[in-house]
């Protein structure tokens, strides 16, 4: 019959495991770990730049909106003062 195990058993287990951890594994597993950590902190920048890159789209976004706000009320001022125009020539003549 199996005898259950105590917290400080556990410990104790633990301890032993992680002592040891390196000499039982392959050099292998450490060196992909390694490289999945390089990974995620190139995920990361990656992650980091591309929101940069859409703020400088909304940036560029937000001025063409302006700019095209700008020429659309130049041209309807524009349109009202050619209406009024012809229909004072209209009137006039």
């Amino acid at each position: 019959m199996p005898m259950p195990l105590t917290n400080e058993d556990l410990q104790q287990v633990g301890s032993y495991v992680q002592a040891h951890l390196y000499e039982w594994l392959p050099v292998k597993v450490f060196d992909l770990s390694e490289r999945i950590v390089r990974v995620e902190e190139e995920l990361k920048s990656l992650g980091r730049r591309m929101d940069e890159r859409f703020e400088a789209v909304d940036r560029r976004f937000e001025d063409m909106h302006r700019h095209t706000n700008r020429w659309m009320t130049v041209i309807s001022l524009a349109l009202v003062m050619l209406g009024a125009l012809m229909t004072w020539f209209n009137v006039a003549g």
